[in-house]
């Protein structure tokens, strides 16, 4: 069994809570993709299943991720993440009148469902660059770098059409 395939069913076994990324909606395409390598082994370290949003990608022309690489992990296309699943800032308090009551709703019937927001500042912090990571499923015994390796080795793999190019 290959690495993605390892990769995927281990994402796929976590059953409590999972992340929602959206990828591409805020800066450029290798600090978009550091910051979703940073959010996986974030997921990874704490058992969460990570979900790709990546339809408006900044850096995509029509499917996002799938434009130029191969998929990795289940994609969600709620047109709901494009306006309020963003990096910095929880949308609740960036949104007003529907919007908010779009953005509470969403938080109340998704309780174990995580923004990009929601988790952006705990793997960019100091702490957990420090952290060591053990999750014997992939062979993965060591640190941000060695589980960072490990997964832009994994996802960083051109689809077809852009191999050709």
């Amino acid at each position: 069994m290959g690495n993605l395939s390892k990769y995927q069913k281990l994402n796929n076994s976590f059953e409590q809570d999972e992340l929602i990324f959206h990828v591409g909606s805020d800066a450029g395409f290798y600090s978009e993709f550091n910051n979703m390598v940073l959010a996986i082994a974030y997921c990874l370290k704490y058992r969460i299943k990570f979900l790709l949003y990546s339809e408006d990608a900044n850096f995509g022309y029509k499917e996002g991720w799938t434009d130029f690489f191969l998929p990795f992990c289940d994609e969600v296309t709620s047109k709901f993440h494009r306006k309020h699943n963003l990096r910095y800032v929880d949308p609740f308090f960036l949104s007003h009148g529907f919007d908010r009551i779009k953005v509470l709703l969403y938080r109340l019937s998704h309780k174990h469902t995580y923004l990009t927001s929601d988790l952006f500042y705990r793997f960019r912090t100091v702490d957990f660059q420090r952290m060591f990571f053990s999750i014997p499923e992939l062979g993965i015994d060591g640190n941000l770098r060695d589980i960072s390796r490990y997964i832009i080795e994994m996802i960083y793999q051109f689809n077809e059409n852009t191999e050709l190019e």
